[in-house]
């Protein structure tokens, strides 16, 4: 997507019109174009929609996690996905600002079904 004001603004109307509701999103710009990851329940419809609004699509499955929220525990995920040989393509997250919540990390990885099976999931 260009990297201009209101650009992200436009991808998200053509979700919003279709009522497709957003779970999560990470998006940044370098230079004239950006990226964003987005998260939602009907990512092919989302991705059909956009590719016919003009926009460069690559859709890929991620992973969905829930972990304490202190100190080393998202690197204790990046660790055990590591030490098995799966590379984390992208990860992004976030935490409340109360104390013994979980925080919600979306992970790509390069081999989801060993990932799947690394962290007990289904």
């Amino acid at each position: 997507m260009e990297n201009h004001p209101g650009s992200l603004a436009e991808v998200l109307e053509i979700l919003a019109r279709a009522e497709i509701n957003v779970d999560a999103l990470e998006a940044e710009a370098q230079g004239d174009f950006g990226t964003a990851h987005i998260v939602c329940a009907k990512p092919r419809l989302a991705g059909e929609l956009l590719r016919q609004d003009g926009y460069d699509v690559v859709e890929a499955e991620a992973l969905e996690l829930l972990v304490a929220n202190k100190y080393g525990e998202v690197q204790k995920v990046c660790e055990k996905l590591a030490s098995n040989g799966v590379n984390v393509v992208s990860i992004f997250g976030t935490s409340p600002p109360a104390t013994g919540v979980s925080s919600r990390i979306i992970v790509r990885v390069n081999d989801v079904a060993k990932a799947k099976e690394l962290l007990g999931m289904r």
